[in-house]
């Protein structure tokens, strides 16, 4: 897409051609950009005195372009680990996860009286006792 700024500049900052006699010039201000960027092109100019290598045999002048872009980071997101719950259908495994979690809870203390403490015991004695009988499943794509 082609993009330009419409700021009023000097006359000379818009040449961006001129002859060999320098009779006639062209006034071109105007870059390619893809669509989405553009409305992030906020000025274009020419600049006559840019040094090119090959400054000696061009008749072009440097076309610059001032570009704001405002770019938000995208948040990765993480899928949840799920247990293998198909695995407490099968008789052993339900045996052995019912085993581990009774041996687990009577070994803890029951000397907390907080419930957000309580809570968390058993959260985290549920979840250590799910990981290692059960494991987990691994998720599939639907498309």
């Amino acid at each position: 897409m082609v993009a330009s700024s419409f700021l009023r500049h000097k006359s000379s900052q818009h040449i961006t051609w001129h002859s060999s006699n320098n009779d006639i010039v062209a006034h071109l201000g105007y870059i390619l950009v893809k669509r989405r960027w553009r409305s992030s092109v906020q000025d274009t100019r020419a600049y006559r005195g840019a040094y090119t290598e090959s400054r000696a045999r061009s008749d072009h002048t440097l076309v610059g372009a001032n570009i704001l872009l405002c770019l938000s980071m995208r948040r990765k997101v993480t899928a949840k680990k799920r247990f293998n719950i198909a695995k407490v259908s099968f008789y052993q495994a339900k045996y052995e996860f019912c085993l581990q979690l009774q041996n687990r809870f009577n070994a803890l203390p029951i000397d907390a009286q907080d419930p957000e403490e309580i809570w968390l015991q058993f959260k985290t004695t549920t979840a250590q006792v799910a990981t290692d009988i059960l494991g987990y499943s691994h998720l599939s794509r639907q498309s």
